[in-house]
């Protein structure tokens, strides 16, 4: 089904309306002139079609133009404001004594009970387990102070500690012995490559065109 629509205006480094910010659809729409239609390429919801309007110089936008993005910065800040606010509160009522789920329930917060982790797994609505890495070190029944990840304000709870499985250890031995390999030998290699760079720019037989470069990593 094909569907028409208009995108507000945007600049290079804006969202292009529903189309986005991938790369791709700048390179195709930012390299039309006004009235010239596009080839089909593909976006995040299928394929698109498009064609330039009009092509406005750059200017300091007006109250207007910069109204909605204003008004969503604002709120976005006031409720991270909010989140943070509410979670040292929360951090206080629980390290006086408080129960985790009262106090939560309490201030209107969600509680997540995560399954056990490890250092390198995951935990959920929170990411890698590394993010927490002062957990492991922390003693059953103790909370943690107020933390931001990913924009969200967290606290969280120690429940339990699990023993390491040795029967489980020894049966990753092959992968652990592998997986450390590979790691040397990549260290090893980088330590190589830096050395021959080095030297080769020293005796003037590599030379690195630093603009190139850049055009190539924006693009």
């Amino acid at each position: 089904m094909l569907q028409l629509g208009e995108t507000p205006s945007a600049a290079f480094t804006e969202p292009v309306g529903a189309l986005g910010n991938s790369p791709e659809v700048h390179q195709v729409v930012f390299q039309l002139r006004p009235g010239e239609l596009s080839a089909p390429f593909q976006v995040a919801q299928g394929f698109a079609i498009v064609t330039v309007k009009d092509i406005q110089p750059a200017h300091q936008g007006t109250l207007a133009e910069v109204h909605d993005q204003v008004l969503a910065a604002y709120q976005q800040e006031k409720s991270v404001d909010l989140a943070r606010t509410k979670a040292e509160e929360f951090a206080k009522r629980v390290q006086a004594g408080e129960d985790f789920e009262k106090a939560a329930k309490a201030l209107d917060l969600s509680v997540i009970n995560a399954s056990p982790f490890t250092r390198t797994g995951s935990v959920p609505e929170v990411g890698g387990a590394q993010q927490l890495s002062s957990a492991f070190g922390m003693s059953v029944g103790q909370s943690s102070a107020p933390m931001q990840i990913a924009g969200n304000w967290i606290v969280y709870k120690v429940v339990g500690h699990e023993a390491v499985n040795l029967a489980d250890l020894a049966l990753q031995h092959d992968q652990i012995k592998q997986e450390l390999l590979q790691s040397r030998q990549l260290a090893a290699f980088d330590a190589f490559r830096t050395a021959l760079e080095d030297r080769l720019k020293a005796e003037g037989k590599l030379k690195i065109n630093a603009d190139a470069v850049k055009r190539i990593t924006h693009s």
